[in-house]
C-alpha cells in the first residue's frame, strides 16, 4: 500500500473463501464415503492442516508487511472467512448441526497468526440451504435464518453486545 492509503487508515485483509461444503449424508468426510471421517479427519481438520502449513498460498511474509497492513497483534493482517453456500445437501436440521459444528471449530483456529472469532466469519446461503418449494417466505428461509441468527448472536457477544431479537412477524 502507498503512503496515501496509510493516511486513510486502510488495512490489509486476508479473505479465505469456502464454498459448497455440502454437509449431510453424502458429505465426503462422512462414513462410509471414501476418506471417511474420524475424530482426527474431518473437513475442519483438513482445512486447518492446509492453512497452518501455508504451502498452498503465498504467505504474508512473502513480500513483507508495510505499516498500513499492520492491523492485529503481532502485526498480522486480519483474516476473515467468507462461507458461501451450500452449507448443506438438503436443508434439514442434522445438516445444519454439522454446519454449526464446523463454524464452532473455525472460531477456535489461529490462521496466519490471527485468532479467528465469530466476527471474522461471514455467511451467505446457497440454493441447498433454503427450501424453495415451500409456500411462505418463513418456510423457505426459516432454517437458514435460525442458523444465521445463532452465529450472529456469537458475533454480537464477541463485541459485548446483546443478541438481536428474532422478529417472528
Amino acid at each position: 500500500m502507498n503512503a496515501r492509503a496509510d493516511e486513510k487508515g486502510w488495512r490489509q485483509l486476508t479473505i479465505i473463501h469456502l464454498s459448497d461444503m455440502h454437509f449431510g449424508k453424502n458429505h465426503f468426510f462422512n462414513p462410509p464415503a471414501a476418506g471417511a471421517a474420524t475424530a482426527e479427519r474431518t473437513l475442519l481438520w483438513s482445512i486447518s492442516k492446509d492453512l497452518q502449513s501455508g504451502k498452498f498460498a503465498l504467505r504474508h511474509d512473502f513480500s513483507g508487511l508495510v505499516p498500513s497492513e499492520v492491523s492485529g497483534p503481532g502485526g498480522v493482517p486480519r483474516t476473515i472467512f467468507a462461507l458461501t453456500g451450500d452449507f448443506n445437501e438438503r436443508c434439514v436440521q442434522p445438516e445444519f448441526e454439522q454446519s454449526e459444528a464446523f463454524l464452532q471449530g473455525l472460531c477456535n483456529m489461529t490462521v496466519f497468526g490471527h485468532q479467528v472469532g465469530p466476527a471474522d466469519i461471514f455467511l451467505i446461503p446457497g440454493n441447498h440451504d433454503l427450501k424453495y418449494a415451500e409456500q411462505t417466505l418463513a418456510d423457505r428461509w426459516g432454517k437458514f435464518i435460525l442458523f444465521y441468527q445463532d452465529h450472529n448472536d456469537r458475533r454480537m457477544a464477541q463485541h459485548g453486545k446483546p443478541p438481536l431479537p428474532l422478529n417472528s412477524s
